[in-house]
């Protein structure tokens, strides 16, 4: 299960998909081609195994055409995993057939260590075909310690206390986040302030006020931000479910009503054949399409009534024509 830093991180860029590109120009010194917009796109690769294989995150920076200029796939790295090593040029193999366009691999990572691990080049067997990873680590990410900059760009300054909240400008780092995040609209402000006080250091957060009254451990910090975190973001996920499901219990319930309503006109139905064929009334084969074609409930009453005293169908019909006449004024 993916580690909460490791989810932040791809959470920050996912709503800021611009912030990516902005990462890899100014942090990793990318040249990029211009483009009008950056978007999410499908992260699954199917191979003909048939494995399938997930990518953190998969970004588009598409014309003004919608053409695809660049994929880049995005992946969150806490730790050393040799694995990924073999997995990451399948990445961009599949996206780069799929969207037919050049790709990069771009890896964060909070950790220093980690981030010269991944940056070491992929050597595909001859040394002619290399994949070098686009790599953002500490030394990377920039230190938003000026409010004006983290309300400008407020998921990187959330970013930057990630990287650096608790390294010797944490409290500078901490407060120009909370500053920035403090006029956000009520669906981050409190999720991106939570996460600030959550990533910042004991030092930091002490200089800063924060749970001055009570220090608590960062475990637990974490405990309760989870809920908070599944409740905010993953309940967005949840939303289109719980939605559906709400959907099908009034679907049910319409449905319950109308077969109700469905049962109560069969019976009525019923009743009227049982009257008229116990009266020895014929019935034409039009006339019992009409009968059983009729769906309100106050004419069926009306025929099962007269079907007691009328002493033929026509006349059972007559009744029916003559209530439709408008009555003249006198």
């Amino acid at each position: 299960m993916p580690s909460l830093p490791h989810t932040v991180l791809l959470e920050l860029l996912r709503r800021a998909p611009p912030l990516v590109a902005t990462l890899l120009r100014e942090g990793c010194s990318a040249p990029l081609p211009r483009f009008a917009a950056a978007q999410v796109v499908e992260g699954e690769f199917a191979e003909i195994d048939p494995v399938e294989v997930r990518a953190d995150l998969v970004l588009a920076l598409t014309g003004k055409g919608g053409r695809p200029a660049l994929a880049i796939v995005v992946e969150a790295q806490l730790r050393r995993d040799p694995a990924k090593r073999w997995v990451w040029p399948v990445y961009l193999a599949s996206l780069r057939r799929r969207l037919q366009c050049p790709v990069r691999l771009l890896v964060l990572t909070t950790q220093p260590a980690v981030a010269r691990w991944c940056s070491r080049p992929i050597d595909m067997g001859d040394g002619r075909w290399v994949l070098v990873p686009d790599v953002l680590g500490p030394a990377q990410i920039p230190q938003i310690t000026r409010a004006r900059e983290a309300r400008r760009r407020p998921e990187l300054a959330v970013l930057s206390v990630l990287a650096h909240g608790r390294g010797p400008q944490g409290a500078a780092i901490g407060r120009a986040a909370l500053a920035g995040v403090s006029m956000l609209d009520s669906a981050r402000r409190p999720l991106y302030t939570d996460l600030v006080r959550v990533f910042l250091g004991a030092a930091a957060r002490a200089q800063l006020g924060v749970d001055v009254m009570q220090p608590l451990s960062d475990e637990e910090l974490l405990r309760p931000f989870v809920y908070l975190y599944r409740r905010s973001i993953f309940g967005q996920l949840m939303a289109p479910l719980h939605r559906a499901r709400r959907e099908a219990r009034q679907a049910e319930a319409r449905a319950s009503v109308k077969g109700h309503r469905d049962g109560e006109l069969a019976g009525l139905h019923e009743a009227l054949l049982a009257i008229l064929d116990a009266r020895s009334i014929a019935l034409t084969a039009t006339q019992r399409r009409t009968i059983a074609d009729c769906r309100r409930r106050a004419q069926l009453l009306r025929w099962v009534q007269r079907a007691a005293t009328v002493t033929s169908a026509r006349e059972l019909f007559a009744a029916r024509r003559a209530t439709k006449r408008p009555v003249a004024p006198r």
